[in-house]
């Protein structure tokens, strides 16, 4: 089981790392912006959502592990991970619903690394 949960880990980091500079390119076609590639403005969302994201997701993890035990928390986080991606897959239109979605993502994904951290 725990083989399992990692892969799956695994996939949701590398997945929302590729996933987020892709749905905004989509998204900037959708929206019939005449050059559809990522700016810099763009770049600063996808820089909160990755660095700033995580810490804190780090950081919740470690205060969440000492009070709701792993058979709680990691199905939990799991559904949320789950439904975010589903957010961010009916809205691709919208720019801020995949930075939230994204960012849920992250942060989800860093609360369980702390959790699989304890299998391993």
């Amino acid at each position: 089981k725990a083989s399992i949960a990692n892969f799956i880990n695994f996939l949701q980091g590398w997945g929302s790392i590729i996933l987020a500079p892709t749905l905004m390119r989509y998204s900037n076609k959708m929206n019939h912006k005449e050059d559809a590639n990522v700016d810099g403005s763009q770049f600063l969302i996808l820089a909160v959502i990755f660095g700033g994201v995580k810490m804190a997701g780090r950081i919740a993890g470690f205060f969440l592990l000492k009070y709701i035990p792993f058979r709680v928390i990691h199905p939990t986080v799991s559904t949320v991970i789950a439904a975010s991606y589903l957010l961010v897959l009916l809205r691709l239109d919208d720019m801020i619903c995949i930075a939230v979605g994204i960012g849920i993502v992250n942060l989800a994904f860093c609360i369980s690394r702390i959790d699989l951290s304890l299998i391993e």
